[in-house]
């Protein structure tokens, strides 16, 4: 008597695929395709009536499952972006206009990867929506302000990482200062600072007017220190 081993490659089982695994995303239309037993899943009606009846139900299913990573601040654009700013506490629109920050071609301080381009309704005069890579590094900034302590030396953690060469000066009486002994990489960074965006300050205290020193990288005119952010006589920039 002759036995057929089961197991060997007869041609039967040659390029069947009733035994074989296929993966199968959790929740799409072919998983629920695949719940069909064998007396409809190769009628076109019935698959078809399926299908019409789970494909909007699988397609939310796919965006809700990708909607942490749509909002992500690192990845994040645009309107994902601006809500996403909205939550942590920073404005996409500033109330006036940034002048001075237009792409331009004769200039040394506006050319390429320099100036912002003019958005689509943006007034010719200024810039009133901060572009999404400087928007994105204000959220990251407020994020660490947000959990704040109100010290001077938190302050310059959570600033220095956007601003370059901050001085930030409590008088004692009530009044602090905010200044900069060199000018940004960006122009828009450079007057949202001029324009107080930057400056923070408990309640009841005066915020004098901020300034970035001229020539860059000139030190703050002040006594009783030396150092690369204030200097005395003859050396400190006057405001």
């Amino acid at each position: 008597m002759t036995f057929i081993d089961w197991d060997s490659s007869q041609s039967w089982d040659t390029g069947a695929y009733w035994d074989q695994e296929t993966e199968i995303t959790p929740y799409s239309s072919q998983y629920y395709l695949s719940l069909l037993t064998s007396e409809y899943n190769q009628q076109p009606n019935a698959v078809d009536t399926v299908l019409i009846s789970v494909q909007p139900f699988a397609d939310s299913i796919l965006f809700l499952q990708g909607l942490p990573a749509y909002f992500e601040l690192a990845t994040a654009v645009g309107d994902q972006l601006t809500k996403l700013g909205n939550l942590i506490g920073v404005a996409r629109y500033v109330e006036t206009p940034i002048t001075g920050v237009y792409f331009a071609l004769d200039s040394s301080t506006l050319g390429l990867d320099q100036g912002s381009m003019q958005g689509e309704f943006d007034p010719t005069e200024g810039l009133t929506e901060i572009p999404d890579d400087i928007y994105r590094m204000l959220v990251e900034v407020q994020i660490k302000l947000n959990r704040w302590n109100g010290t001077i030396p938190a302050l310059y953690t959570a600033l220095n990482p956007l601003l370059s060469g901050l001085v930030i000066q409590d008088f004692g009486n009530n009044t602090m200062f905010y200044g900069l002994t060199q000018t940004q990489s960006n122009p828009v960074i450079n007057q949202l600072f001029l324009d107080g965006y930057f400056s923070l300050a408990s309640a009841g205290v005066q915020v004098l007017p901020p300034a970035i020193s001229s020539p860059s990288g000139t030190p703050f005119f002040g006594l009783d220190a030396e150092n690369s952010a204030i200097a005395g006589l003859d050396v400190g920039y006057m405001i």
